[in-house]
Parts: structure tokens; sequence; C-alpha cells
């Protein structure tokens, strides 16, 4: 119901570690999304810019040789879709509100507040519920979310036994 419907931002890897490459550091992603089914996604690929974008049911990319070759290491592609598939969640707005349920968040009656280029962020700290960690394989995951005011997410970082990645949200802006 907001009357912004786009939104674009850079999203920088600002470090890495464990199994991850060590090139992946530095590396940025410019995306750009608007409601409800077009994206456009920038980021350096083996060495070259990638572009990939969706307007409704049509998806390019460019350069096409060096996707299509991406695309080969996997093991299927998934069929193309007959109808026009906006970007939602799988779930109604009513099931939404059960989302929380699903994860653990550390010391939610205490707010952590870590100062992140000179604003005041609130630092959120999340897993799963075991239960749902464990039918995952997912028993180590962490992820913990710098939000600026304003509800401005700046920083996030996922944390997994073999890796921690972290990723610096540069430039948000939402636009009608």
């Amino acid at each position: 119901k907001s009357p912004n419907k786009a939104c674009t931002m850079t999203i920088e890897m600002a470090e890495v570690s464990g199994r991850l490459p060590k090139q992946m550091a530095g590396a940025s992603l410019q995306a750009a999304v608007q409601f409800p089914d077009k994206v456009k996604l920038q980021a350096p690929v083996l060495g070259e810019e990638i572009t990939v974008c969706r307007n409704g049911d049509n998806v390019w990319a460019y350069p096409g040789a060096k996707v299509e070759f991406l695309l080969k290491r996997f093991k299927g592609k998934p069929p193309p879709t007959k109808k026009k598939t906006p970007i939602f969640l799988p779930i109604t707005p009513q099931q939404a509100i059960f989302l929380p349920a699903l994860f653990t968040v550390a010391r939610a009656d205490v707010a952590e507040v870590e100062t992140f280029n000179g604003e005041d962020c609130r630092v959120i700290t999340a897993g799963l519920m075991p239960e749902l960690a464990r039918a995952a394989k997912a028993e180590g995951f962490r992820a913990r979310m710098w939000v600026a005011p304003g509800y401005l997410p700046r920083r996030m970082e996922i944390t997994q036994p073999d890796f921690v990645a972290v990723a610096d949200i540069k430039d948000l802006k939402f636009s009608p």
C-alpha cells in the first residue's frame, strides 16, 4: 500500500571468509526492483560484468554467451512459465504473521545499538528455530542485520560453520 513501488541499491561484499572465494571481497551488486515483477541485477562474474533483467515473464541476460556457459553448469533449468508471475512471497498476508515463529532473535528484550558509518543502527541477531534448523541441516546458521533509523537496512552478516559473509547495503533509495 506504500506509494513507493521501486527501489535501487548497491550491495557490496565487505568481508568473506571460510569456503567462500576471497575474490568475492569488495565485489558489488547493483539492484533495481519495481513491484510487482521488474528486476535488474548487475554484478561482476568471472571477471566480467553480467546483467540479468526480468520484466514480467521475460528474462534476459548480457553477455549471453557467458550466462549460457554458467547456466550449463547447473543440472537442470527451471521450466518456462506461461503465466505472468509477480514477485511475491509464497505465503498469504495471514501466514506472514507467523514468519517470526521460524526464527529465534537473540536478546529481543534488549536493544543492541552500534554505530555504523556514522549512524546509530539497531543490530538484530537471529537464527532458525532449533527444529527448523535441524530439518534444514542449518544448525550453525546465524544472521545479523544493522538497521538505521527509518527501518533502512545498512549491513547484513550471514554466519555458517564453514563461512562468514558480510554485505553492506549502500545507496538504498525508494521511489514511486
